[in-house]
């Protein structure tokens, strides 16, 4: 019961964390790809209405992320997430698929955040070299 207790007080504090961060002024900061997404999920989730999992495959990579613009797209985008898809985000690299086709008008706000969507794939911005 403590070990469940501990994980619900995590995912609490990565809701939170991810929630206020919405709030702030835009930012671009570099983040491990994996980290990002981890601490974005419980959020993704009630996006989602459902809780998501997070595989992640490969070399850790890094990305400039433009928050809260990416955060914002990427919450509308679970919106979209139809009922009968897999409850899981695939990561590899920084290519992120949703599982789920992405709709025109998601198009437009992620590219406005600096991710490229290719089909049903969404490149994540890469850390400037």
């Amino acid at each position: 019961q403590i070990a469940r207790a501990l994980e619900a007080a995590e995912e609490y504090d990565r809701l939170m964390r991810s929630l206020l961060a919405l709030t702030r002024s835009e930012q671009e900061v570099p983040l491990r790809a994996s980290a990002y997404l981890q601490d974005l999920l419980p959020l993704l989730g009630l996006a989602a209405g459902r809780k998501l999992t997070l595989e992640a495959e490969g070399e850790p990579a890094e990305l400039r992320v433009r928050r809260p613009a990416l955060d914002a797209a990427l919450l509308a985008l679970m919106q979209d997430m139809p009922a009968g898809s897999p409850p899981v985000l695939r990561l590899r690299g920084t290519r992120l698929t949703p599982g789920f086709p992405v709709g025109a008008a998601r198009q437009d706000a992620l590219r406005a955040a600096g991710v490229t969507v290719e089909g049903s794939v969404l490149q994540l911005p890469t850390r400037a070299g």
